[in-house]
């Protein structure tokens, strides 16, 4: 009999030691979640603090901008447009500075450009500065660490005849994708046509793929309305959109001689500029090298 209340203590005792440690157990796992949750609540707080101030500098620099075309439209210096500058980015952004940026931008478009009244008549009368101000385009690009090599694809251009993208080795590429209805593609083709023309007669060349799926005929009028002289494919089965990654437009690629992607852009870019010219060069240099 001893040994049998022994042994049954000692399972009690075992039992209250086991209900002990899982008591332990379960509030050392209510500690660890509450300093969980408190940790998520202070990373979120300061990730939704970093985006109010993301937010706040967008707006801001979108401001700025509005303003200099403002007064580089209606030909405007001096005091005022870095006073309304200061008024619309400076402090906080409460609700009454936003109406009153509002209702001077909504001012400022409705009304007509300064100058002397026109004759409703004469239809030569220039029109509103809002109307004729276009984006300044900029030429920048996204260099790659390591030149990749280049996706192949076989297209036709807009005379049913099939260019491989290898047969073009040998020579500096600037691949480029697009639509006759994005406005961005549309910007930016009179400067792949000066560039074309910029580097004519040497190992370089343009490729604009285009990925209308309306059918060849639409490229081929705007092609010849616009009066572009550089090679135009036709990607009507977007086949190029996985490979080279074509989720937006425009996109380009530059491809050295060897057939290797070097450099990027997305969105569309001042292909006739100096900057643009001089990075071409450099890569064609290294061509003759060769």
């Amino acid at each position: 009999m001893p040994d049998i209340f022994a042994n049954a203590g000692g399972v009690i005792v075992s039992y209250l030691e086991w209900v002990q440690n899982l008591q332990e157990f379960r509030w050392t796992e209510e500690s660890i979640n509450h300093q969980l949750r408190r940790t998520m609540e202070e990373s979120f707080h300061e990730i939704n603090e970093i985006a109010d101030r993301k937010k706040a500098d967008m707006r801001t620099a979108c401001y700025r901008l509005a303003v200099n075309r403002i007064a580089e439209a209606f030909n405007v210096r001096g005091i005022f447009p870095q006073s309304l500058a200061r008024f619309l980015t400076g402090g906080a952004m409460s609700r009454k500075r936003s109406l009153w940026a509002a209702l001077i931008a909504w001012v400022l478009l409705v009304l007509p450009a300064p100058g002397p009244a026109a004759d409703k008549k004469n239809r030569d009368t220039p029109p509103s500065p809002f109307r004729v101000l276009k984006r300044r385009l900029k030429f920048s690009l996204v260099h790659f660490p390591k030149a990749r090599p280049s996706p192949d694809f076989s297209l036709p251009d807009l005379e049913g005849k099939i260019v491989r993208l290898f047969d073009l080795r040998g020579k500096v590429l600037v691949l480029n994708f697009w639509a006759t209805w994005c406005p961005p593609c549309v910007e930016e083709m009179p400067s792949l046509e000066k560039l074309h023309r910029q580097f004519q007669g040497r190992p370089f060349e343009v490729v604009a793929v285009s990925v209308d799926a309306e059918g060849v005929e639409k490229v081929r009028v705007f092609v010849k309305k616009g009066k572009f002289t550089f090679r135009v494919l036709h990607d009507r089965k977007k086949t190029t959109e996985y490979p080279f990654g074509v989720r937006g437009l425009p996109i380009s690629y530059v491809l050295d001689s060897k057939g290797r992607m070097v450099a990027g852009a997305i969105g569309a870019k001042d292909w006739a500029s100096k900057k643009a010219y001089a990075y071409l060069e450099g890569l064609l240099k290294n061509v003759s090298n060769l």
